[in-house]
């Protein structure tokens, strides 16, 4: 059990998160309703709300339920990566999951998120045969670029959002 002591004496408590480039963010807000937002993007939406179950009582010790949005839909497409810069996935700030698997191939696939061409040099990650990819929370909402050690590759993509 945490010793809260110091906490609740102080009677405030900052949150903060980070973005892709370190930079703090704070991941919480207030609606106007006075409800608690929690994972807010950069466009303002949020990922979660902290609220008490409709159906059952706020517990005596405050806790609250996380109710985390799931996603609407799935896009899947197949895409072919050679040796030359593609890329497989656009930037979509309502990306809520995303799963990347080079299943079709036995090259490597270099992957860099955001719009600057991924090389074989100049990557975020790698995918190597019959590996893939699961973005963990928070998901990254940029464009992914992606490039294969030699022709043939294919990579399964599913977005969710």
């Amino acid at each position: 059990m945490a010793d809260l002591t110091d906490l609740q004496a102080a009677g405030t408590t900052k949150v903060v998160g980070s973005d892709a480039t370190g930079l703090e963010t704070n991941p919480l807000a207030v609606d106007s309703n006075g409800n608690l937002k929690v994972g807010i993007t950069s466009d303002g939406t949020n990922v979660a709300d902290v609220k008490a179950p409709s159906a059952l009582a706020v517990p005596a010790d405050r806790a609250v339920v996380v109710a985390i949005a799931s996603p609407g839909s799935i896009t899947e497409a197949t895409v072919s990566v050679g040796t030359s810069n593609v890329q497989i996935v656009a930037a979509n700030t309502a990306r809520r999951g995303l799963i990347i698997c080079n299943c079709g191939s036995n090259r490597t696939v270099y992957l860099r998120f955001g719009a600057t061409a991924a090389t074989s040099t100049l990557f975020s990650f790698h995918l190597a045969p019959s590996t893939s990819y699961e973005a963990e929370f928070p998901v990254c909402t940029t464009a992914i670029q992606a490039i294969a050690s030699g022709t043939g590759a294919t990579l399964l993509v599913q977005e969710f959002v």
